[in-house]
């Protein structure tokens, strides 16, 4: 509703719906429509100004959005703009309030950082023992990998069961009588090396190499080696003498 005032032609003056001349200059009237109750000014400036707000906000989403990669946030700013034009001043709060919380949620996911992968995947130390699953028998000196059949006695790989049939050089001179040698490979962690070795030992195995590289001739003819650096071990089948047992450790490069 709106409540009908006249204005004088020459001086301006806010006359009575009753007068017929100015009261201040006796000029003319004309006829000038205000608002009932000034609530209503009130809340046209202050949805003016939510809306000059509501511009700002949707601006500085658009580029903090944009800076993180998110290219769609400047077409959609220009219809959020629209779209709170139109609303209640109530509603147009409460949107600016969930555009701000967004914007903080935007900028603290781009100033966070991705977690470091660098490390996962392997078991070993810095020396790179144990990791990545590769086979144990890659860690074998060329001339035994080239010679052993091997199948994994493990899904982990770590452990593997190797053939040397009998006709390969590295048996040549019936050093096993003309029998095919079972090779039992396998890797464990460096500092349990030393526990395998002190079993050996006392086992009776005659020691060949004593150092990084252990290497010995069990009581029955067999072949214990442990490298403690790459935590490789293995143990062979038996050789028809300790003789054969040292020319085999020769020929198969596990000792150089």
């Amino acid at each position: 509703m709106t409540l009908s005032h006249l204005i004088c032609q020459y001086c301006s003056h806010r006359n009575g719906g009753a007068d017929s001349r100015c009261a201040h200059c006796g000029a003319p009237l004309t006829a000038d429509a205000q608002p009932e109750h000034p609530v209503g000014q009130q809340f046209s400036t202050m949805t003016g100004r939510l809306m000059h707000g509501a511009e700002h906000a949707v601006e500085d989403v658009a580029k903090t959005a944009e800076g993180a990669g998110k290219e769609v946030a400047s077409d959609a700013a220009k219809i959020i703009t629209e779209r709170l034009a139109s609303m209640s001043w109530r509603t147009a709060v409460a949107i600016l309030v969930a555009m701000v919380i967004l914007a903080i949620l935007v900028m603290r996911s781009c100033s966070g950082s991705t977690p470091d992968l660098s490390s996962v995947g392997g078991l070993g130390g810095a020396d790179g023992v144990l990791g990545g699953g590769s086979s144990s028998v890659e860690s074998l000196p060329e001339p035994l990998r080239g010679a052993a059949n091997c199948r994994s006695a493990d899904p982990s790989g770590a452990s593997e069961s190797c053939v040397v049939e009998a006709n390969s050089a590295l048996l040549s001179g019936g050093i096993t009588g003309g029998r095919s040698l079972t090779v039992s490979v396998q890797r464990e962690q460096p500092n349990r090396v030393a526990d395998t070795i002190a079993r050996w030992r006392a086992a009776g195995a005659t020691t060949v190499a004593d150092g990084t590289v252990f290497a010995a001739v069990g009581p029955s003819s067999t072949v214990m080696y442990a490298d403690s650096r790459s935590g490789l071990r293995l143990e062979t089948g038996a050789f028809t003498d300790r003789s054969g047992a040292r020319t085999f450790l020769q020929r198969s490069g596990l000792l150089r």
